[in-house]
């Protein structure tokens, strides 16, 4: 069974993985909202409660990166689950900017 206490946006990002250091590629989100995100990540070998750091690359280009950990809380065929683990206020500032430029009427910011 599967709990979220938040509504999760539809938008693609790209995103690094990384396990213990070692890059796993790069991979795009499916929906994400302020606690967990799903990465379309098919093939990885990751597993519930491995802890991943995340590299969200918001920029075109991607030259610039918000790095955030999280743990696995479920694993798919296509993808994984990813919880946060601590909140990062700078990533959510940035995702708030991102969602706001492309749906002004919906979003302000993430962080609120």
């Amino acid at each position: 069974m599967h709990h979220r206490f938040d509504t999760r946006t539809k938008i693609q990002l790209d995103v690094e993985l990384r396990l213990k250091g070692f890059s796993l590629g790069r991979f795009q989100t499916r929906d994400i909202d302020a606690m967990a995100v799903f990465i379309e990540a098919p093939g990885t070998g990751l597993q519930l409660h491995d802890v991943i750091e995340i590299d969200f690359r918001l920029d075109p280009g991607g030259r610039h990166s918000h790095s955030q950990r999280g743990v696995v809380v479920r694993c798919a065929e296509d993808g994984v689950a990813l919880m946060f683990i601590a909140e990062n206020a700078a990533l959510f500032e940035a995702l708030g900017d991102r969602l706001a430029d492309l749906y002004p009427l919906h979003y302000s910011t993430l962080a609120s």
